[in-house]
């Protein structure tokens, strides 16, 4: 699985959120709109939820949420078009939510929601800096950010959207702990981990479809395709047409060997992605590659190679070409493949 895979469920998990009527510190028209722009986001409808979230911020201009909301869109957009085209905006959202949060605890005693709006900016702050290839810096920040959830959950125990975003982090941490045992904070127990995302599900009133989203990579990881197929499928009732449930749809599908099925959701996935704003050709590569492997294995060639030539079609900048090998590599494969076996059939 990409890292893309992996860092798409933490990130949503970031943006994870209690509406609770007896938790809430805002309005409810505030509520609405924090609603709203997560609903926009799910649906890759990114400039709308910039919008929102631009007037959120106008509205409480001392508040975390409206840049930590904007950042948080920003770093979603992207994972979704695998680009880094907005990472300075990010950073200068993400670090002035910081800011405002920090100084919020030092004016007066933490609140709950301070704690865990403050937590989750580190946390994606972490995130993102991992992303970029400062990986030590980047699991400072997200432990840090931890902590600061954590604090929240003593704070306020029923704060439960907190436990998907601490949950989260311990399972992948735990995942990576081989590699990272030697430093000191890495914990090496995923199952509390999914244990933690599974309550945040259960008990979390408006983060359900970023707990399934979480979870579903998660058991996706396992290579539990059957239990991840279920989640994913639940979060496309929710958001029909998310790539963000797509991608793991469809790569479900295509693990459990369900090439007929997972061919007709890579072909809506590819679709959505030839229609998006941003197209540097990573993606559609990524799901053309599937496409053409999932023809193959049905002996459908003539569909198998066009898909192929699609990718080796693809033109990108440097900087996706060097990320794009493995796909016109496969590609090249495929075609040989593809000539082979129509000649064995042509005999």
């Amino acid at each position: 699985m990409t890292m893309k895979r992996v860092l798409i469920g933490l990130v949503l998990s970031a943006m994870g959120f209690s509406l609770s009527r007896s938790q809430s510190p805002f309005s409810r028209e505030i509520d609405g709109m924090i609603l709203k722009g997560m609903d926009y986001t799910f649906l890759c409808r990114f400039d709308s939820a910039l919008t929102v979230f631009e007037t959120l911020e106008r509205l409480l201009p001392d508040e975390i949420v409206g840049p930590f909301y904007r950042a948080a869109t920003l770093q979603s957009r992207m994972m979704d078009y695998e680009t880094d085209l907005w990472g300075q905006e990010f950073t200068f959202q993400i670090d002035k939510a910081i800011r405002i949060g920090e100084e919020k605890l030092k004016q007066a005693v933490p609140g709950a929601w301070d704690l865990f709006y403050l937590g989750n900016a580190y946390s994606y702050k972490g995130l993102h800096l991992a992303k970029s290839g400062s990986l030590l810096a980047g699991i400072v920040n997200a432990r840090r950010g931890v902590a600061f959830l954590k604090k929240a959950l003593s704070s306020d125990s029923t704060l439960y959207d907190a436990l998907i975003g601490v949950g989260g982090y311990e399972y992948w941490s735990s995942r990576f702990y081989r590699y990272l045992s030697w430093l000191p904070w890495i914990s090496n127990d995923g199952e509390h981990g999914i244990r933690m995302v599974k309550k945040g599900i259960e008990k979390g009133t408006f983060s359900y479809c970023v707990g399934l989203c979480n979870l579903g990579w998660i058991e996706y990881d396992r290579k539990n395709y059957d239990s991840a197929l279920v989640l994913f499928d639940k979060g496309l009732q929710h958001y029909p047409g998310s790539r963000f449930f797509l991608w793991g749809y469809a790569d479900c599908l295509y693990k459990l060997n369900r090439f007929d099925e997972s061919i007709v959701w890579y072909e809506r996935l590819l679709d959505s992605i030839r229609k998006g704003d941003v197209n540097n050709g990573y993606n559609e590569a990524e799901c053309s590659m599937k496409l053409a492997l999932s023809h193959y294995e049905l002996k459908n060639y003539d569909s198998a190679l066009q898909y192929s030539d699609a990718i080796l079609a693809l033109a990108p900048d440097a900087k996706i070409a060097k990320r794009m090998v493995k796909q016109k590599q496969t590609a090249q494969a495929i075609r040989k493949k593809c000539s082979r076996a129509m000649k064995g059939e042509n005999r």
